[in-house]
């Protein structure tokens, strides 16, 4: 008979199951200024979050969020890529940046991206408002271990198709 000891094995066997299972992983993010913005300054903010701070930040009015002073924006573990006139086009969260290792420990399993773009825009919640995506970390989602983003006038646009959006 084959004995299973629980204490040696348990969390291998949980580590298995995650990886099985799709679980959330960290992903290098590209975000690529569009050309036609080459000489607007631009903050994108990137945020790891588990289910109830999706639902938090899928909410909020993007406008609201970016406010001076706003303590949603001012108390979440995010990372902001500040595009500048004339500077890069492109910058990039990489996997093994020490933040992701703080969403993973909070049970992330979202990446939400909001953009603060100069404009009118009408405050809309989820994916609905053009300047947010919320996208799953799970590793079944995605092909590979990068995910592109391109910041158009006007819009979010995710350049790395998902598995099941064929």
């Amino acid at each position: 008979m084959i004995q299973f000891n629980v204490r040696r094995w348990g969390g291998l066997v949980v580590v298995l199951l995650l990886v099985g299972c799709g679980g959330p992983r960290a992903y290098d993010v590209q975000v690529t200024r569009d050309a036609s913005l080459a000489d607007t300054s631009i903050a994108v903010d990137v945020v790891g979050a588990g289910a109830s701070l999706t639902e938090t930040l899928s909410q909020v009015r993007v406008s609201e969020y970016f406010a001076p002073g706003n303590r949603l924006r001012a108390g979440v573990e995010r990372k902001t890529l500040r595009f500048v006139d004339d500077g890069e086009q492109v910058q990039v969260l990489e996997r093994n940046d020490p933040i992701w290792d703080k969403w993973m420990d909070q049970g992330a399993t979202h990446l939400v991206v909001m953009a603060n773009l100069l404009g009118d825009f009408e405050d809309r919640a989820g994916s609905a408002d053009d300047r947010r995506l919320v996208l799953p970390l799970a590793r079944d989602r995605w092909r590979g271990r990068e995910i592109g983003i391109t910041v158009r006038e006007g819009f979010l646009d995710l350049t790395t198709r998902m598995r099941g959006d064929d």
